[in-house]
């Protein structure tokens, strides 16, 4: 079997765009012709709606539905499974929501709009997955059953031993019974990406009085029952065992005729044949529909025998097949657009198609005729925008909405905002107006109308990552409480304003200037911004606030808070001179700055962070009187003799040497500095002014210019330096 084709098709979606309206069941003459199909979901975690800042996500549950009833509707032998793990992301941790009470009351209304959508396609089964018994297994049965979802496991009992779902469903297809019955697992791994944490199901049965019973053995009573008494010709196993338990169950028991479902993460293929038998991995986060196809054109080969008879994979020729089409109608869309696409991309995207066409058309040929037999093929469709949107899931998603809006307005919760540890970015423009006026023009602070506009801003599933202080001391956990908390604020990424703003030490809090990524990464993660990590050096400059004022620059309450906290760092038990010295630095008080540096370098001895810090403030304060040049060129002679790569230490004889008139030495301390630190923005900033002393501007422009390209993060620090030299 081709399983490495089979992982590729997993992963593909582009190719799906242009094509999918058109194509979206691919050639008849391979899929349609099929004896039964069966389209299956599992571990949607809840996804009602692609949710991420990155254009292009594909899923929702209106796709789904779409996708689903037009396949149910186009094939005679087809049936809809949904394995579990259906409405929620993640099990409820102390840690995730501070223990607030708020998140469970609007699981089951999230619960309801699942269920009405799955009972309106008619869905066949849907197995019990470990998250979906979150809301209480009570509720989930009553939900299941007003909206006419059949519910099925056989292996959660109650204290007195009792099944409390059915164990299977029985439907006819194709001429064909089908037994469908599900399992769960005492443990499982997390399906969530962003959560590694092993889920103990057996603990969340216990908290509602239910405990599991050996699944191999409920496995082989289950098939012999259905085999058996109820004479099914097919038997499917919605499985919420994790891949080990999957392949284990079809070695040990016989007369399974499929096994798919989630917690499969660490599957390298679609598709695993274990005694002849497809288990399928896939945990579709609402993003994709398995579609699954059986010929058997010889029965008499495969039905009525212990374990399956023989198949053929043809997922391969199928998606090739598909791929095909695809590429056709892009080519065929493109006829008589070239006016309106202009002659270069209308050129580029022919010969795309053309050789899209040319390269599945050659890679079918490779693979020669479909075998001959009894075939199977499987795909995971990924629900894009070429998939229309269903009415019926869609007002299924409002009624959603709006019942949450309903529920948290009913009787909301006054603002506490402004609080002892979040003042809002009101209280952030007396000393940094420059920085607070560039925030209100970020996409950051307009964050939380993006969730009005479609009522979800009383959503907690989605509130925490467009407000500040959700679940956190001193900020809101009630949905409709977040006044003043609302958009991504200057606490988001600095921490909370209160303690910055206490006075003493508390303004130079080193919390304050943690690295950006640190801050951004909690929403924009893998389920959100999948590509986040590749455009970070692009993307933090559009949100990252102008740099601090120069030293003794700013407002006047900005200075006098500096020198505030570095006469309260002094007076601690254990002074941190370094940060002393920075913070008299940055209030514009160079004396203080260098005595500062100095009274570290003679507690400190010969440690070099002292010496270069005492250099540094030497050549900013570049007092000729007092020979601070010499004394910086001193101090960095001693530091790079100790650490010859210590590239700090070169950029202060760098700046040092070029004080003292020698500009072919300093360009030579720059360019060593630089080699051995070229991201750092002050360096290139330095061997640009080296350049400038020199004469040489076209060197400085184009030293700027490359490292804003490679170091976008420290365009804020030299753009201003490249405009006043080019």
């Amino acid at each position: 079997m081709n399983h490495r084709f089979s992982a590729r098709w997993a992963l593909s979606v582009g190719l799906l765009v242009a094509g999918l309206v058109a194509a979206a069941c691919g050639p008849k003459e391979n899929r349609e012709d099929s004896d039964l199909r069966l389209l299956w979901t599992g571990a949607c975690l809840g996804f009602v709606e692609p949710c991420g800042c990155s254009a292009g996500r594909i899923g929702g549950l209106d796709r789904m539905a779409e996708y689903v009833r037009s396949e149910l509707a186009r094939h005679p032998a087809a049936l809809f499974v949904d394995t579990g793990d259906l409405f929620l992301r993640r099990h409820r941790h102390p840690q995730d929501d501070a223990g607030s009470p708020f998140p469970a009351q609007q699981d089951p209304l999230k619960a309801e709009a699942f269920l009405r959508t799955l009972g309106d396609l008619g869905i066949a089964a849907m197995g019990v997955g470990d998250l979906d018994l979150a809301i209480g297994h009570e509720t989930l049965k009553e939900l299941a059953a007003r909206h006419g979802v059949p519910l099925v496991n056989a292996n959660i009992v109650d204290a007195g031993g009792a099944l409390v779902f059915e164990p299977y469903a029985i439907v006819e297809r194709g001429g064909r019974r089908i037994g469908i019955f599900s399992l769960l697992a005492d443990r499982l791994d997390s399906d969530e990406v962003e959560d590694k944490r092993p889920v103990d199901v057996a603990r969340v049965l216990r908290s509602q009085g239910l405990s599991l019973t050996n699944w191999l053995h409920r496995a082989t009573a289950v098939v012999g029952e259905l085999r058996g008494t109820h004479k099914v010709d097919l038997v499917f196993c919605a499985s919420h065992l994790g891949a080990a338990r999957n392949r284990s169950l079809v070695e040990a028991v016989e007369g399974i005729d499929i096994v798919f479902g989630p917690h499969t993460e660490k599957r390298t293929t679609a598709v695993d044949w274990v005694e002849g038998t497809p288990v399928l991995a896939g945990s579709v986060r609402g993003a994709r529909v398995g579609t699954v196809d059986w010929w058997w054109p010889e029965p008499d080969k495969y039905f009525g025998k212990p374990r399956p008879g023989p198949l053929h994979e043809v997922s391969d020729h199928i998606w090739l097949a598909f791929e095909s089409e695809v590429h056709a109608s892009d080519f065929h869309w493109l006829e008589g657009r070239a006016a309106v696409l202009g002659n270069e991309e209308h050129s580029t995207r022919r010969q795309t198609a053309e050789r899209g066409m040319a390269t599945v058309e050659r890679m079918l040929e490779e693979r020669g005729p479909l075998p001959e037999g009894n075939r199977f093929s499987s795909m995971l469709i990924p629900l894009h925008a070429g998939i229309g949107r269903d009415e019926h899931a869609l007002a299924s998603v409002d009624l959603y909405h709006q019942a949450l809006h309903d529920h948290w307005t009913a009787d909301p919760p006054a603002s506490r905002h402004p609080t002892e540890r979040f003042a809002g970015p009101e209280a952030c423009d007396t000393c940094h107006p420059a920085q607070t006026e560039f925030w209100r023009g970020t996409r950051h602070a307009r964050a939380f109308e993006t969730l009005r506009a479609t009522q979800q801003h009383v959503d907690l599933e989605c509130i925490g990552c467009h407000t500040v202080g959700l679940h956190l001391p001193g900020g809101f956990r009630h949905p409709a409480a977040s006044a003043g908390f609302e958009n991504v604020q200057c606490g988001n990424c600095h921490g909370p304003e209160g303690p910055h703003l206490a006075g003493g030490a508390s303004y130079l809090d080193p919390d304050v200037f943690r690295p950006p990524l640190q801050s951004c990464a909690h929403c924009h993660n893998k389920e959100h911004d999948p590509t986040f990590m590749t455009r970070a050096a692009t993307m933090i400059p559009l949100v990252s606030c102008p740099p601090l004022e120069p030293p003794g620059r700013g407002s006047f309450a900005l200075r006098a808070s500096l020198l505030e906290g570095a006469r309260a760092l002094e007076a601690e038990p254990r002074p941190d001179w370094s940060r002393i010295s920075d913070a008299y630095y940055r209030a514009g008080d160079l004396d203080q700055a260098v005595r500062a540096a100095e009274t570290w370098v003679d507690r400190a001895g010969y440690d070099v962070r002292a010496l270069v810090r005492l250099g540094q403030r030497k050549v900013e304060r570049n007092d000729a009187e007092r020979g601070d040049a010499e004394h910086a060129l001193e101090l960095a002679d001693r530091v790079v003799d100790a650490q010859p790569n210590n590239p700090f230490g070169w950029q202060v004889r760098a700046v040092a040497v070029g004080l003292l008139g020698d500009a072919d030495e300093a360009l030579r301390s720059a360019l060593e500095a630089h080699s051995l630190r070229p991201q750092d923005g002050q360096g290139a900033a330095i061997l640009a002014q080296c350049y400038v002393n020199l004469g040489r501007r076209l060197d400085a422009v184009t030293t700027l210019r490359k490292h804003i390209e490679a170091y976008p993060a420290n365009a804020p620090l030299l753009a201003p330096m490249l405009a006043s030299i080019q």
